[in-house]
């Protein structure tokens, strides 16, 4: 059984006098990939919210169990992400700074985010000159500064172009394999299908379906993923990205000069794997990303 980290039991919402949500008990476990779906004005972003802390419920009760020596680590990046008259950088260094993390480690992990999310040449410019998915970028790093217990994502995709899409995949495939709970909301059904454990849906401030959609990589094999450790020749490997436009690839890494971790669904990896042997590389291991909670049933 999964750890149980955060529940609503009989929970209300109301605005102005407007019930927002009715009578929503839900739970979120330990290692447990969440989608909710829903139209818009369901109440996916009031649950959120609601989740999160940052909102109260009207009735009801919200129940946190924290880890036996710390708080328990909430990230959310909600729908919308402000301009402000920050830069990037100097608004993750005040959030991390709230957050208590140590000044060395927080400029190491803005700077590894910052590369992470191709970010680096607007780092210090003012967020109030970004697009929407410079601003949106933003918004999960701060989400994630700290890997938190729960990861709470409003609509993650939006702004984002295919490439970086692509790449927030491998992130919350990583954090899947920590053992992260990770709560979203998203009208992009592959993404959902390729990353949620369960599916919730929302109708006029109720719960109609919560399915449990995956048991095991074994029952649903199309979901399991590949990690590809491979080394390229010096003369390509700065310029070689063929793997990025191919079917099943999620994402991939720079572990040292010209040698690179690839994940890429089970499913699609003989391709993959060959268009790395004929681009000259040589394929140094093929291994199953195993998430911390298929390791814990």
């Amino acid at each position: 059984m999964q750890k149980l980290l955060i529940s609503l039991k009989e929970a209300f919402k109301r605005v102005s006098g407007k019930s927002i949500l009715s009578e929503i008990s839900f739970a979120v476990r330990e290692g447990e990939t969440t989608a909710i779906l829903g139209p818009n004005g369901s109440g996916k972003s009031s649950l959120l919210k609601l989740l999160s802390g940052l909102s109260s419920l009207s009735s009801g009760v919200r129940t946190v169990v924290h880890p036996t020596d710390r708080n328990l680590v909430i990230g959310y990046a909600p729908d919308r992400f402000p301009k402000l008259r920050f830069t990037a950088r100097e608004y993750l260094m005040s959030m991390g700074m709230i957050r208590g993390i140590p000044r060395n480690v927080l400029e190491s992990r803005i700077e590894q985010l910052l590369r992470l999310f191709q970010l680096e040449e607007a780092a210090d410019r003012e967020t109030i000159h970004y697009s929407k998915g410079m601003l949106q970028k933003t918004n999960i790093m701060q989400a994630i500064l700290q890997v938190p217990d729960v990861l709470l994502l409003d609509e993650p995709l939006s702004g984002l172009d295919a490439d970086m899409r692509k790449q927030l995949m491998g992130v919350l495939f990583d954090l899947k394999a920590q053992g992260v709970s990770i709560v979203l909301t998203s009208h992009e059904k592959a993404f959902v299908e390729l990353l949620a454990d369960r599916i919730v849906t929302l109708r006029d401030g109720n719960i109609i379906t919560d399915d449990l959609i995956i048991q095991d990589s074994v029952s649903r094999p199309q979901k399991r993923i590949k990690r590809i450790e491979f080394r390229l020749p010096a003369d390509i490997a700065n310029e070689w990205n063929e793997l990025a436009d191919m079917e099943g690839f999620i994402s991939w890494e720079q572990l040292g000069s010209s040698y690179y971790a690839a994940a890429v669904l089970a499913v699609c990896s003989t391709p993959i794997l060959k268009a790395i042997l004929d681009a000259g590389g040589t394929v140094e291991s093929v291994s199953d990303l195993v998430l911390k909670s298929e390791r814990a049933r």
